[in-house]
């Protein structure tokens, strides 16, 4: 992903792991893994807002509440 979408991301709390040095594809991109189930409860304490519009507030969680 673009560095500023990883830094906004990571705002939000989206923390994803980069996995690999900083490329060049079309102007610099972050190569980023995150695993859903670990990054939802992070967004839901850091951006309740937006958990709440990603999630249908918790409809959709993935057992993460």
């Amino acid at each position: 992903m673009e560095p500023a979408l990883h830094r906004l991301l990571g705002r939000f709390g989206a923390a994803f792991e980069q996995i690999g040095p900083t490329v060049d594809y079309h102007g610099e991109r972050i190569p980023c893994l995150g695993d859903v189930s670990d990054i939802l409860p992070t967004i839901k304490r850091v951006a309740r807002p937006v958990w709440e519009l990603m999630t249908e507030a918790g409809r959709y969680t993935c057992g993460t509440g």
